[in-house]
């Protein structure tokens, strides 16, 4: 080491001064270096933090600026490994990569490193998994060529990363890779494999696959050198496996070696006393829980006094460590919640919920990656906020106070579609602070870029050009990353805006409706579903089936019409929707022609094709069944607070420019043809043409593109135009990978000229009333708990239409021509709301076409107002 810190000295001398000018004395630096790596050694880290600190000030003003760069390094290694104060960590890395990039090149091994550490910093926060993943992808790039074993690591963290967030096929690949790297330096059964064999334990915890996990904890455990994680994991492995007594006795070992390990307070003790609390909660022993969690809550947060009274109480700030606040908080309140009918417990339940809220909030704010927050909304707010509706029902039974029930709509609102109402927010938000266009567009810019980016890494094969564009990801997101600061700094009043969005409340929705409108807000949870039903003059809370029972006949119904069912089973099915759905709530619909299901689950089901009675049918004939449809006008929208946002601005009905584009329109009909096919579809021809020439004859400004000409670069030229757009193609959806569903225009040579991809959507320049995508599956994605589908027609609402029509499956091209004729001619010629008129064309379509099964009219759905 010392040998090292000499020749290190002498080269720094020599780059970048000469001893002479040196006017500190920089021995004195490298003796506190030394000092501090000897206390590391006897983990004493607090005091090698002051004499790294110390050595990086003696460092710097001697003009050093590498070894200084290391100075910072180190101490940001330490206060992650302390898990404190983990902003300056992030600030200490990027200051030090800085200069290694400005005095070593942007490929020198210790750029590599500290990119390497900038990755662990994003992905210890848990929510970051964006900026950790190409922190990481540029370490490996770097490292590859130089140094096995720290490459092998990243790969590890690469694979924790993945394996987090579900995506096992790539987490698999990196452990794969990390493997390999290993087996280049170490002969098999080196004590050095324990690292990987404990990550792989993780990876199958993580996956259920207990019997697997456990094989490889136990393996990791007999290398000897136990930290607190091995007991801890084993123990996890244990409670799965309903061995509560067993997972008990090794938590309780994890926090002896945990308390031996860390002076005084620390993150990782009270982790441990979580989980014990959470042996006892599964005894059903809610007191002994709460004695736990609330200990962990002590070591968690530095000023937290009260380590005994499970009453006390703590403002959220007071934590550097979110997440891990919200497991215990969310945990202690499950236990109040279980512990008694006591108004005492069940406040103490709320309270704490509510404290998750505003953590999650916070979270929320921090993180402007829309991937990353959907994640936090899978993770937590899909499982924190059902419990939390849940405690407030249970108070407004005992107490009669109205604010609980009011309580409990808003937890039901931050359950559906946290990220898309904060994006529209922060559109609105931009417009009230009057941002200058420069940064708005420069915004719009970056988001592009990063779109185009992210979903080229994935998609490419090519190894060399997959950096390319992983190098230029990390570029666009540094950028992104300094404009945010430029936001926060400069406009104050857009970054006040932006985080001040609040779910609707129930006197706002009613201010909204009419007398004929019923919104149908339902909230799912599994031990209970429930639905919010808001009128006019009237607002209750009706308790529903569990989600399980509800799931199991929404998928009866929907394969009932996917598969063609006759009238008899189709019948049947559709009447157990309305059972479970509607009968509960028959009164609150009398009178009602309108329903507004709030709801991003329900988003996937045609409610339209629901009938109201057990009839008896014909073989045949389907015309004459009493459909939901025949009765109400039914809109959608992932939530009552999107539904709100909605009617603001002008009225639908204002219909000034439409612009058609049917790319697949020539060649000869055929029998059967769908829009989900790369086929052509003559009929998307004439339905293009017809509703070009009804605006002709209104004098209404339309632009209408066939064939070659309905190219994508002529659409998004031309869309922030028009009021209306309206595609009549084939789309593709992607259950696996959502932003890779796309829209098909006019084949071109290079495919990125052909396909407009669901991600890049989200940040076009909208200004469109109504967006109509005539196409197969536009309305299918991928669902994430907590937003619901990430679908074609969720970013063009993101990106600011107010109303969208789009498809659940495949589309007929014959049937959806007809469809759309109609109901054009109820928007212009009718002057109907855009619900009203897909409404009316439904049931003309119905009365047209007496044998038609419900497949053919009821899949289109419009999400707006």
């Amino acid at each position: 080491m010392k040998f090292f810190i000499s020749v290190l000295f002498i080269v720094t001398l020599a780059t970048h001064t000469s001893f002479a000018q040196v006017k500190v004395d920089t021995l004195e630096a490298h003796k506190l270096w030394e000092e501090g790596e000897r206390l590391v050694i006897k983990s004493k880290m607090y005091q090698a933090i002051t004499k790294f600190r110390d050595s990086g000030k003696l460092f710097q003003q001697a003009v050093c600026e590498v070894r200084y760069a290391d100075c910072l390094n180190y101490e940001g290694v330490l206060l992650y490994y302390l898990k404190i104060k983990t902003q300056r960590v992030f600030y200490l890395h990027n200051k030090a990569l800085q200069i290694y990039k400005r005095k070593l090149g942007n490929n020198h091994v210790k750029v590599g490193m500290t990119y390497r550490r900038l990755g662990d910093y994003y992905s210890s926060l848990l929510i970051y998994n964006t900026n950790a993943t190409t922190y990481y992808r540029k370490a490996i790039n770097i490292l590859k060529e130089k140094n096995n074993l720290w490459v092998a690591r990243v790969w590890g963290e690469l694979g924790n990363l993945y394996s987090r967030q579900k995506k096992i096929a790539k987490a698999k690949r990196c452990y794969e890779s990390y493997y390999k790297q290993l087996q280049k330096i170490y002969k098999p059964g080196d004590k050095r494999f324990q690292v990987f064999i404990h990550q792989m334990g993780v990876f199958y915890l993580r996956q259920g696959e207990n019997n697997l996990a456990l094989e490889y904890f136990r393996k990791r455990y007999s290398y000897g050198n136990r930290t607190e994680g091995i007991y801890r994991n084993l123990g996890q492995v244990y409670l799965n496996q309903g061995k509560n007594q067993k997972a008990l006795i090794h938590f309780r070992q994890a926090l002896t070696v945990a308390k031996k390990r860390y002076p005084g307070k620390h993150l990782n003790i009270g982790d441990v006393y979580c989980d014990i609390g959470n042996v006892y909660l599964r005894w059903g022993k809610y007191k002994n829980a709460l004695d736990q969690f609330q200990r962990g809550l002590y070591y968690l947060i530095d000023d937290f006094q009260d380590s005994v009274n499970i009453y006390h109480q703590t403002k959220y700030n007071d934590s550097n460590h979110s997440l891990h606040y919200i497991r215990l908080l969310s945990a202690k309140a499950k236990a109040f919640q279980l512990l008694s009918h006591q108004l005492k417990d069940l406040k103490s339940s709320l309270y704490n919920y509510q404290s998750c809220d505003s953590l999650l909030n916070h979270l929320q704010n921090l993180n402007h990656q829309q991937y990353d927050q959907i994640t936090i909304s899978s993770n937590y707010i899909s499982k924190i906020y059902p419990s939390a509706t849940k405690v407030c029902q249970r108070l407004y039974a005992k107490t009669k106070n109205l604010h609980y029930q009011q309580l409990a709509f808003y937890f039901a609102e931050k359950s559906h579609s946290s990220f898309l109402v904060k994006s529209l927010h922060a559109r609105k938000a931009k417009l009230q602070a009057n941002l200058p266009d420069s940064i708005i567009d420069q915004e719009l810019y970056l988001q592009q870029q990063l779109s185009f980016f992210q979903r080229k890494s994935i998609i490419e094969k090519d190894s060399i050009q997959k950096l390319a564009y992983q190098d230029s990801l990390f570029v666009f997101t540094q950028k992104r990353e300094t404009l945010n600061e430029i936001l926060a700094k400069k406009f104050p009043k857009y970054y006040k805006l932006r985080f001040q969005n609040k779910p609707a409340t129930i006197e706002q929705i009613q201010q909204k409706l009419d007398r004929q409108t019923v919104l149908l807000n339902y909230d799912f949870g599994e031990e209970q579903s429930r639905v919010f039903v808001v009128t006019k003059t009237d607002f209750q809370i009706v308790p529903l089936a569990r989600q399980s029972t509800l799931t199991k006949v929404l998928n009866r119904y929907y394969e009932a019409i996917q598969n063609e069912a006759s009238p008899t089973t189709f019948v049947t099915k559709s009447y157990e929707v309305y059972k479970t759905l509607f009968q509960s709530i028959e009164n609150f619909l009398k009178g009602k022609t309108k329903l507004v299901i709030a709801n991003p689950t329900l988003l996937s089901v045609p409610l339209g094709a629901v009938i109201d009675q057990n009839v008896v049918t014909n073989q045949y004939k389907f015309s004459h069944l009493p459909y939901l449809i025949k009765k109400y006008a039914i809109s959608y929208h992932y939530s009552a607070s999107l539904w709100l946002q909605s009617q603001e601005g002008g009225k639908s009905t204002k219909t000034k420019s439409f612009i058609g584009m049917a790319p697949f329109s020539g060649g000869k009909s055929k029998a059967v043809t769908t829009r989900g096919n790369q086929g052509l579809l003559p009929e998307s021809k004439k339905e293009i043409n017809t509703i070009f020439n009804f605006f002709k004859q209104k004098n209404l400004y339309a632009e209408a593109y066939l064939s070659k000409a309905a190219t994508k670069q002529q659409f998004l030229n031309r869309l922030k135009d028009f009021d209306i757009l309206h595609i009549a193609s084939h789309s593709t959806a992607n259950l696996r990978e959502e932003r890779l569903a796309k829209i098909h225009f006019a084949p071109q040579q290079n495919p990125d000229s052909t396909y407009l991809y669901a991600e890049s959507i989200y940040y076009l320049p909208l200004k469109a009333q109504l967006v109509v995508l005539s196409s197969c599956e536009s309305g299918v994605g991928k669902f994430a708990p907590g937003e619901g589908v990430m679908s074609l027609a969720r970013g063009f609402l993101h990106a600011g239409a107010k109303n969208v029509i789009s498809s659940l499956w495949e589309a007929d091209d014959q049937y959806t021509k007809k469809l759309m004729v109609l109901l054009y001619q109820q928007i212009l010629f009718r002057h109907k709301t855009y619900t009203q008129a897909l409404h009316t064309a439904k049931n003309q379509l119905i009365a047209q076409e007496p044998y038609l099964h419900p497949k053919y009219w009821s899949s289109f759905i419009l999400i707006g107002k």
